[in-house]
């Protein structure tokens, strides 16, 4: 079974990961925000923090991990090998089933899914947010 977890990011830059959800904001209760709430270090389902994130930055764990084990989520930029060298692209949440596998689609190259079988083969780099030039050129 997949593990749900989100991550977004706080209006002061700092990335929380947790459970996604939108509230009426503490301060007026008027205006509806998207919070990252962060599980309690020991007591996995009571959460310790809510944090207000921007919902632009909102992404959603794939389930996978790359080849050093690091989560791949959403928005997250990878680098992997193809027959004319190394390339990088952006994960997009397209979750689905390609010839018989299910998996993740990658944002260029549509014809690559990362699956649980071939996520060894792919590097987290770093994210659309933070690290755009990367996919520059």
């Amino acid at each position: 079974m997949r593990e749900i977890l989100f991550r977004g990011k706080r209006y002061n830059g700092e990335w929380v990961k947790g459970y996604y959800f939108k509230a009426k904001q503490r301060v007026d209760r008027t205006t509806l925000c998207t919070y990252i709430s962060v599980p309690h270090p020991k007591l996995k389902m009571i959460p310790s923090d809510d944090y207000m994130v921007d919902p632009d930055t909102v992404s959603e764990f794939t389930g996978l991990r790359d080849k050093n084990g690091k989560r791949i989520f959403e928005g997250d930029i990878v680098e992997f090998d193809v027959s004319s060298g190394k390339t990088k692209d952006t994960v997009i949440w397209d979750y689905g089933e390609y010839n018989g596998v299910t998996g993740f689609r990658l944002k260029k190259y549509a014809l690559f899914s990362i699956t649980e079988t071939n996520s060894r083969y792919f590097e987290v780099i770093g994210n659309k947010w933070d690290n755009p030039e990367l996919l520059e050129g």
